[in-house]
């Protein structure tokens, strides 16, 4: 799969506006007192966005991550799609047709495939994480901000519930700032210069 130089830029545009779309959906829904469709329906938005403009990410670094990555790339991909999709309209249909929704309102066998694409999910983050790391196309930081994601939110597991919730909104946080750091790198892209591995925080090719 190929990408012309301006076709990137415009998969970059769309993620970090995807990702920074998503993160507002986030913290509304945190912190202000609002109706939940309405953060629900802008996730679904952010969330379609970055689904399209991710996959700029990978072919950026193909040649480099190897088949393991591929993997990676592919599970966070297919369970960000149906989580992202799973939870926000579940949380639209089930608030508009309960009285008082609960967790229980929640048919079986979709929370069942939403905690098992959740799961797959981390598999998926944390082999991408890792290899992106070692590819050196983007900056250190959007690895370790993948595998951290991974932390947080495996630590959310094992605590009570109202701080899992808080963890798990954190490795939100901090996979959709992952997401949001490719894709404006990605949309300031030259045209005529390709990829080379970064050794610091910068990538060297971004300079005006």
């Amino acid at each position: 799969m190929l990408l012309s130089p301006q076709k990137i830029r415009w998969s970059g545009w769309l993620l970090f506006i995807g990702s920074l779309l998503s993160i507002l959906a986030l913290l509304v829904e945190l912190t202000v007192a609002v109706f939940p469709i309405i953060p629900a329906c802008a996730s679904v938005i952010g969330g379609l966005l970055v689904a399209v403009g991710l996959p700029s990410t990978y072919i950026k670094q193909r040649d480099v991550i190897g088949i393991l990555g591929r993997i990676g790339f592919l599970l966070l991909l297919v369970t960000w799609f149906l989580t992202m999709l799973g939870v926000n309209i579940t949380d639209i249909v089930v608030i508009a047709t309960v009285t008082h929704p609960t967790t229980s309102s929640i048919p079986p066998l979709i929370a069942n495939t939403i905690n098992l694409a959740s799961m797959l999910m981390l598999i998926g983050t944390l082999l991408y994480g890792v290899l992106t790391l070692r590819a050196r196309i983007f900056p250190s930081s959007v690895g370790w901000l993948m595998i951290s994601t991974v932390i947080v939110i495996t630590l959310s597991l094992f605590v009570a519930s109202l701080f899992a919730q808080l963890l798990y909104a954190i490795g939100e946080l901090l996979l959709l700032s992952a997401f949001a750091r490719m894709g404006y790198l990605l949309a300031r892209w030259p045209d005529d210069i390709e990829p080379e591995p970064v050794e610091s925080e910068e990538v060297g090719t971004m300079s005006d």
